[in-house]
């Protein structure tokens, strides 16, 4: 994340992702197609960064991304208390889910 909120220019998103090689993965690849990422791999993380960079803080995330591939109802979790806090709801948002059965 920039050191202070003048040094923000690219939109944010908010990461969810409780594995952290992935999360390591996807942050990287957001930052370098131009993206600030708010990174969280807990629930509690996910609601705090939200609360302080989402439609009622500083308005610095602008999408949601959230990864159940590992556990689905954790994440669903996630997404269940994000939703409902003020503006939220009316974020773009995209769940990243795996089909287990097909898992070898």
């Amino acid at each position: 994340m920039p050191d202070s909120p003048e040094a923000r220019t690219a939109p944010g998103i908010l990461y969810y992702d409780p594995n952290p090689t992935t999360a390591k993965l996807a942050t990287a690849s957001l930052r370098l197609a131009g993206y600030e990422v708010f990174s969280a791999n807990g629930q509690r993380e996910a609601v705090s960064l939200f609360k302080q960079h989402g439609a009622q803080g500083d308005k610095s995330i602008v999408a949601l991304l959230l990864d159940a591939s590992t556990d689905p109802t954790v994440s669903a979790s996630v997404l269940r208390e994000l939703v409902r806090l003020p503006g939220a709801a009316d974020m773009p948002g995209i769940l990243i889910v795996r089909d287990r059965k097909s898992v070898v």
